[in-house]
C-alpha cells in the first residue's frame, strides 16, 4: 500500500465519522503512520492539515444542509460539533462568508463547498516529474542552537518557524555563534534547521543550530543535542525562501516517497543552510536531509 492509498484510507475514515468525535491517533492508524509523520504527509498530499480538513468538511456539509433542508440552525450546529449557536455562526460566517440564516434564505448557490477529496483523481499528485537527490550516510554529530517547541497538527510549524528565524537574526544569536570556538564549518556559514524530539503526538522541537566539535562552549539560551548515525536522502530546494523549502517538502511527499522505494525513519530531519542560502534571493539553495531506510 503506497502513500496515496494510505492517506486516502484515512480520508475515507474521516468521512465515515465526520459527525462524530474523531481522535487523531485513530486516523493515523488507518494510514499506518506514526501520528507525527501522518500530519506532515497528510498536509503535503491534501493541502490542509488534518484538523483543517475535518473543520472545513464539517462546515461545508453544514452549509449544504442549511441550504437544502429545514433543519434548525441549532441542530446543525450540534450535529457538527459546536456547543452554541454563537460559536457556530462565527465559524460559519468565517468559512462561507455569510450567516447560517442567510445561507438558508439564499439557497445552495450561495455557500462555499469543500468537496470530499479522492486524491487518486489528482494528476498533480500522481506527478511524473523527476526529483534529483542523493543518498548519504552521516556518522553521529553534535549541534548547539536555539530551540522552539512547535505543533504540526494545525499548520503552526509553517507559520512559526520562519518567524523564529527572524527573531534569532535580530537578537544577537549570529554574533554569539561567531564567538564560539567549537563551531565546525564556520567559514561556510553553515546552519542547520533541525526537526527532532517528536512527542509521538503532534509536537516537536525545531532547532536553529550549528554543528560543533564538542559541548565545551554552550551560550546562554542555547541547547546541546547529539544526532545519531543515519542514512539520508538529500534534496536541494532552489528559489526564494521559505517558499522554495516548503514547496520542496511538498514535492518530496507527493512525488518522491510514493515511488522511490524508501521509507522515512523516525529520526531527526534537517535543512542545511550555507553560503548558497540567501534571504529573498531567487537563486538561493538549501539542502534538505530526510532520514530513510
Amino acid at each position: 500500500m503506497d502513500y496515496f492509498d494510505r492517506v486516502q484510507k484515512s480520508i475515507d475514515f474521516i468521512e465515515s465519522q465526520i459527525t462524530e468525535k474523531i481522535e487523531l491517533d485513530e486516523i493515523a492508524k488507518e494510514a499506518y503512520f506514526s501520528l507525527f509523520h501522518f500530519h506532515r504527509i497528510f498536509h503535503a498530499l491534501v493541502g490542509d492539515s488534518v484538523k483543517e480538513y475535518i473543520r472545513n468538511r464539517r462546515m461545508s456539509l453544514a452549509g449544504r444542509e442549511l441550504a437544502t433542508s429545514h433543519i434548525k440552525v441549532i441542530d446543525v450546529a450540534l450535529k457538527y460539533g459546536y456547543e452554541t449557536p454563537e460559536a457556530f455562526t462565527k465559524a460559519f460566517k468565517r468559512f462561507h462568508g455569510i450567516t447560517p440564516l442567510l445561507c438558508r434564505k439564499s439557497g445552495s448557490f450561495h455557500f462555499r463547498e469543500k468537496a470530499f477529496i479522492h486524491i487518486f483523481e489528482s494528476e498533480l499528485l500522481k506527478g511524473g516529474s523527476i526529483m534529483n537527490y542523493k543518498i548519504v550516510e552521516r556518522e553521529s554529530f553534535k549541534i548547539i542552537g536555539r530551540e522552539l517547541r512547535v505543533r504540526n497538527d494545525n499548520g503552526d510549524n509553517i507559520k512559526l518557524i520562519p518567524l523564529f528565524w527572524e527573531r534569532c537574526r535580530k537578537d544577537g544569536m549570529w554574533q554569539e555563534v561567531e564567538r564560539m570556538p567549537n563551531v565546525i564549518n564556520k567559514d561556510e556559514h553553515a546552519w542547520l534547521g533541525m526537526c527532532m524530539d517528536f512527542d509521538g503526538i503532534n509536537t516537536f522541537s525545531y532547532l536553529i543550530s550549528v554543528e560543533v566539535s564538542n559541548f565545551d562552549t554552550i551560550p546562554n539560551k542555547m541547547v546541546a543535542k547529539t544526532i545519531p548515525s543515519q542514512k539520508y536522502a538529500v534534496f536541494t530546494a532552489k528559489g526564494k525562501m521559505p517558499e522554495a523549502i516548503q514547496e520542496t517538502w511538498k514535492d518530496i511527499y507527493q512525488k518522491w516517497f510514493p515511488t522511490a522505494g524508501f521509507k522515512r525513519t523516525d529520526g531527526p530531519d534537517f535543512e542545511y543552510y550555507d553560503k548558497r542560502s540567501k534571504v529573498n534571493d531567487e537563486k538561493s539553495e538549501v539542502d534538505i536531509y530526510i532520514p530513510i531506510k
